[in-house]
């Protein structure tokens, strides 16, 4: 039997947030790490997206054996946070939503 597992997703875009509150600044580092390009990115923190995982819009990247990496890139741990607790804010302002996305 295959084993499935939820997953969250932040959507990031290169298009700024309508206000500070409804997302934030990729740190220049981090977007160098996770391959984003020059121009600035923001993490939207109004909608999640989840996903079935393993599942048709989210797979490993590497070969299919058990060490192969299945993240595209790691944001620093500070970043994470600060996504997180704005996601919540917003969450409980009723200005937020986790959107199920299906295969």
């Amino acid at each position: 039997m295959k084993e499935v597992a939820t997953v969250y997703v932040a959507p990031i875009t290169h298009t700024p947030p309508p206000s500070a509150a409804s997302g934030l600044a990729v740190p220049p580092g981090a977007k160098r790490r996770l391959g984003l390009g020059l121009a600035p990115s923001w993490i939207i923190t109004t909608e999640f997206n989840s996903f079935a995982w393993p599942g048709s819009d989210l797979r490993k990247i590497g070969p299919s054996d058990p060490e192969s990496a299945i993240a595209y890139g790691q944001l620093p741990n500070s970043t994470t946070e600060r996504m997180l607790e704005s996601f919540r804010k917003n969450l409980r302002a009723g200005r937020a939503r986790v959107v199920r996305r299906s295969e």
